[in-house]
């Protein structure tokens, strides 16, 4: 990440000079009194330049080495590396080296951290941390002007660079970190030293790294560990068990709902949905209401009371509002189909500079969309001089190349009237809210790429409102950081070099192949596969710029296969003379780059498509004869992959295609691309990865092998919500036939999804699940077109517009294909289009 830090707003300069001594690293090239002001890890974050130090880290996937060229390029010089980098290549840089950079950056975030002294909260745990640390700032602003971790940046890159955002005008930090392993919480402790610590709870969450709860527990504690001042809730056995409470020598808070003692809290639910906390710290004791009536929400804001008496804070007059106006956090920014073609991002969780540049960077990275505005309200960091930060805010903006911004608020209307130059994006500004969609400005957003991002006090989901597309009340929630999850592990079970191809054919799945498409071009994978021209034909119109192949090719369809520059399977004799032909024609009045690419599928025994292992010698010749096309890939799918008892006909699938491509070799001299392997195969056979490898369902969280499976991540949720519900006597007849009738008094919702959107006529009568208000409401009677039916005698207070939950988990994902008697592939693909797509990320 890319946190931009002014002369103005740091604690301390740092010279390059300084970071060397700081980190023990050597240095090479020119100006070692270049002043950094900006750190950066993800060279898609750039905004700074001249002032950046560019980490090359290297990872298990990525090398940030690869990226020095195109960044010194940009005008980046000041480097730090881990790989001999040969500087004369780059006469006017500086580079910095060590054999470990997230130590280095650590060292340089421990060593910054020294130079302020007002306390720090640290939160971790395996639930919780961030909706803690937010409603902790929530409350807490009204006090101290706070640095906090952005969104949920609470790794071992995330915190560091947390704390180097920290500046002068702070009095309170408040920060989250997170460990998937042993060893490295003390390395976070090394940087936070916080004076109050706050452990969430510990559950399941994240638990590949640990041998047990106990061990995980401990290790979190070691956050603590210099710690004044300890808060946990004790009813946790795991955490009371850890020898850490022994040793620990501040102050504990160890509160309990369950048991009587010094730090003791209570809930109990009142009228609409509400919670009344009543908590005690020996003699003192206090009553709170907060808008939420779910255990989780309890605990939190427990957690935030318990911290707020700690800084001595009970008897403020002010809390018991702050409390009763915690804000519901969406945690994740969200994509959404808008109203006249515009592609919404709505992201008003973290109003501030560093949230504005993460929602920034993912803006830039939507390429269906060539044009992008940002309607963006004043910031939240009132203490700091308006003046600098929102003049760091234009930089920023015309470095991300925004076309148009829209500014709302007081602090923005009076900056802009002194500011008066010209700048390279057009600009508007508006008071309030209202004012803006009441102009002729909203109307005239069409087409763009629209991020949309305010303080809560200036409402602005009534902005979200007005652009959003009016379309089917039921969502399919896609969770782009799972996704991106998956798609890491997969890679990291092949060899470093090998190249990936995602299918996002059907949709992707189910899950938009569009904004799938682009979210994978910015994670770098190397090409994308559809079934058919039309689906490759829309990823094109939608600027997305990786190579395509195309399964499929219908011959009616070959001409446009061409124009637009997709990579089409040829799987017989009888589709290479139509292409060649087609080319051939189009190559009259049209200047088309030659040889053209294209991929031979091979049968290796599955028996779908492809050529035959024996067809391939005279295939080659021919290829290699004409020259018209280029073999950019050879390859075949394995039809057996996940069945262990398969193993044998696996192997002589695999047998097959190396002799195909061997042959292939004898007589076309150029090199190609081997791939066979699909998720299953990635997860059986690694060791055929060869070139590159496909991967598709894993991509989603679901893989046969049972070791994989379980260190993958859901990714999607379906819900919808209630339409009405009635009070029913025994013996009335439900939904269609005349058939279904009650058997007792009952209470039914109708909920807002049929089997036109997907949710199988299979799932009526009692076969389904949904989950309202945290309780399962089993269907009843038919499953409808547009509707359906659930009993909700046994929960209380349903009304029309609650959410229902069809499905949030995996889990839940291969119950309804076993109830529906398929697979979750069809399960997804067969989500309705008219089902609203919504894609959440960090």
């Amino acid at each position: 990440m890319d946190f931009l830090i002014t002369n103005e707003k740091i604690l301390e300069n740092f010279t390059i000079k300084e970071i060397a001594e700081i980190t023990n690293a050597k240095t090479f090239g020119y100006s070692h009194n270049r002043v950094i002001q900006s750190f950066l890890t993800d060279s898609r974050q750039l905004t700074d330049p001249e002032n950046t130090l560019f980490f090359a880290w290297k990872g298990k996937r990525q090398d940030g080495h690869r990226y020095i060229q195109s960044l010194y390029e940009k005008g980046v010089r000041a480097f730090f590396t881990e790989k001999k980098v040969d500087v004369n290549e780059y006469p006017d840089a500086v580079f910095l080296s060590s054999e470990n950079i997230i130590d280095s950056l650590q060292k340089i975030a421990a060593h910054y951290r020294q130079q302020f002294n007002f306390p720090v909260i640290a939160i971790t745990g395996s639930n919780g941390k961030t909706i803690v640390k937010e409603w902790l700032n929530f409350i807490l602003s009204s006090f101290y002007t706070i640095s906090r971790s952005p969104a949920s940046y609470n790794s071992q890159t995330g915190v560091p660079l947390s704390v180097l955002k920290t500046n002068n005008t702070h009095n309170l930090g408040i920060f989250e970190a997170g460990i998937s392993q042993t060893g490295e919480m003390e390395k976070l402790e090394n940087i936070l030293k916080p004076k109050i610590g706050v452990l969430t709870n510990i559950g399941s969450a994240h638990d590949s790294g640990f041998k047990s709860l106990k061990e995980k527990a401990a290790e979190k504690m070691q956050l603590f560990k210099g710690s004044e001042t300890f808060i946990y809730c004790s009813d946790y056995a795991v955490i009371e068990e850890t020898p850490f409470l022994k040793n620990f020598r501040g102050s504990v808070i160890d509160w309990s709902m369950q048991r009587k003692g010094a730090y003791f809290a209570e809930i109990k639910k009142i009228p609409n949905n509400q919670l009344k906390i009543s908590a005690a710290a020996h003699d003192d004791k206090i009553e709170v209401v907060i808008p939420f009536c779910d255990a989780a929400s309890a605990e939190n804001a427990i957690h935030t009371l318990y911290v707020c008496y700690t800084l001595g804070l009970w008897n403020e007059k002010k809390l018991k509002e702050l409390f009763s106006a915690l804000p519901q956090l969406k945690m994740r920014l969200e994509i959404r189909e808008g109203k006249n073609n515009n592609v919404l991002i709505d992201d008003s969780y973290n109003n501030d500079l560093t949230a504005l540049l993460i929602a920034l960077d993912y803006a830039k990275s939507q390429r269906q969309k060539q044009l992008h505005t940002l309607i963006l309200s004043d910031l939240t960091e009132d203490s700091q001089k308006p003046e600098i930060v929102y003049k760091e805010i234009l930089r920023v903006l015309e470095a991300k190349e925004i076309d148009k911004f829209i500014a709302i608020g007081d602090k923005w209307s009076t900056f802009l009237k002194k500011h008066t130059e010209k700048y390279p994006f057009k600009v508007s500004v508006f008071q309030e809210v209202q004012s803006f969609l009441q102009s002729a400005e909203a109307n005239a957003i069409n087409d763009s790429c629209v991020l949309i991002k305010g303080a809560r006090k200036y409402q602005f989901e009534k902005i979200t409102s007005f652009f959003q597309k009016q379309v089917h009340r039921t969502r399919l929630e896609i969770n782009l950081d799972n996704l991106a999850h998956n798609l890491n592990y997969f890679q990291t079970l092949v060899p470093a070099d090998t190249k990936l191809m995602v299918m996002v054919k059907a949709l992707g799945y189910g899950s938009g192949a569009e904004e799938i498409s682009s979210f994978l071009e910015w994670q770098g994978i190397h090409y994308l596969a559809v079934a058919y021209t039309d689906e490759g034909i829309n990823l094109k119109k939608q600027n997305i710029k990786l190579p395509i192949m195309v399964m499929s090719p219908d011959y009616d369809a070959l001409e446009s296969v061409i124009a637009y520059r997709l990579e089409p399977e040829l799987y017989s004799f009888e589709v290479l003379n139509e292409f060649e032909k087609k080319l051939e024609d189009m190559l009259v009045y049209e200047d088309i780059p030659l040889p053209y690419p294209v991929h031979i599928k091979i049968d290796t025994g599955m028996h779908r498509l492809g050529f035959m292992p024996e067809e391939t010698e005279k295939l080659s010749k021919r290829i290699q004869k004409k020259k018209l096309l280029k073999i950019q890939s050879v390859f075949s799918h394995l039809s057996a992959a996940d069945n262990p008892e398969k193993k044998e006909f696996t192997r002589t699938q695999l047998s097959v295609f190396e002799n195909a491509c061997a042959d292939i070799r004898k007589t076309y001299p150029h090199p190609f691309l081997m791939h066979i392997l699909n998720s299953s195969g990635i997860s059986f056979y690694p060791e055929k990865a060869y070139d590159m490898v496909r991967l598709g369902i894993g991509l989603y969280g679901f893989d046969s092998n049972e070791l994989h499976y379980k260190n993958l991540k859901n990714v999607h949720a379906l819900k919808t919500s209630v339409l009405q519900v009635k009070n029913l006597k025994k013996d009335s007849s439900i939904g269609y036939t005349g058939e279904n009738y009650l058997r007792k008094d009952s209470k039914i919702a109708t909920i807002a999804i049929g089997y036109a959107d997907g949710f199988n006529r299979l799932l009526g009568n009692g076969n389904w699940q949904v989950l309202i208000k945290n309780q399962f409401c089993p269907t009843i009677g038919n499953i409808c077109m547009d509707m359906a039916m659930v009993d909700v005698t046994n929960v209380e207070d349903v009304e029309v517009g609650d959410e229902v939950i069809v499905f949030e988990n995996r889990e839940a994902i291969l119950k309804m294909a076993s109830q529906n008697h398929t697979i979750p592939y069809e399960v997804l693909t067969s989500l309705s289009p008219r089902i609203k797509r919504v894609y959440l990320k960090e």
